[in-house]
C-alpha cells in the first residue's frame, strides 16, 4: 500500500473543515439547549441566550470570519426553530461576531477582556429584545418589559456566559490551533 503525504494546503484545508464541522456541531447543541431545554427549564424565569454567548467567544477567539460566520448560522438557526414573526437575528448575531473578531481578538482572550466585550454583548441583546418587543406589540411598557423580560434574560445569559468562558475559550484554542497555550 503506498502512503500518501498530505501537502500544507491540503492540511490546512482538513484541518478549516474539521474546525468547521466540530464548530457547527456546538452551535446546533447550544441552539437545540436555548431553544428546547431552557424554554422549559429556564434560569431565572427566562431563557439564556447560549447562542450569543457562542458567537462572542467564536469571534473573541478565532476572529472575525468564524464570528461572523457562526453569527450568521446561529440567528438563521434560532429563527428557524424558535421564532416567529419578524427575522433580525441572522444579521444581528453576525453584526456581533464580526466585530468582536474584529475589535477584540487579542484582549478578549483574557477573562477582563471577555467580560468587556461580554457586558456590551448583553447591553446589545436587550437593544434587540426591545426592538422585537416593539415591533411586535402595540404599546410596550419599558419598565415591566425592563423588569420581566430584559434583566431576567441578561442576568441568565450572564451566568451561562461566565460558566462557558473557559470551557469555550478551550475548544476555541484547541480549533485555532493553540491548544498547549
Amino acid at each position: 500500500m503506498a502512503s500518501y503525504e498530505l501537502g500544507p494546503a491540503a492540511r490546512s484545508r482538513k484541518k478549516l473543515t474539521a474546525s468547521v464541522i466540530l464548530l457547527s456541531l456546538l452551535l446546533v447543541l447550544f441552539v437545540l439547549l436555548q431553544t428546547s431545554f431552557f424554554g422549559f427549564y429556564p434560569i431565572f424565569g427566562a431563557v439564556p441566550d447560549l447562542t450569543l454567548v457562542l458567537v462572542l467567544s467564536a469571534g473573541l477567539f478565532l476572529g472575525e470570519k468564524a464570528g461572523g460566520l457562526i453569527g450568521l448560522f446561529g440567528g438563521i438557526l434560532v429563527e428557524s426553530l424558535g421564532s416567529f414573526g419578524i427575522t433580525l437575528l441572522p444579521l444581528l448575531y453576525f453584526l456581533l461576531g464580526f466585530f468582536a473578531g474584529f475589535y477584540g481578538r487579542v484582549k478578549g482572550e483574557t477573562f477582563p477582556g471577555y467580560l468587556i466585550y461580554f457586558g456590551l454583548s448583553l447591553v446589545y441583546r436587550a437593544i434587540i429584545t426591545t426592538v422585537y418587543a416593539n415591533m411586535t406589540y402595540q404599546s410596550v411598557n419599558f419598565l415591566k418589559l425592563l423588569w420581566y423580560t430584559l434583566l431576567p434574560e441578561a442576568l441568565a445569559t450572564a451566568v451561562v456566559g461566565l460558566l462557558l468562558f473557559l470551557p469555550l475559550r478551550a475548544f476555541c484554542r484547541r480549533l485555532d490551533g493553540r491548544g498547549g497555550r
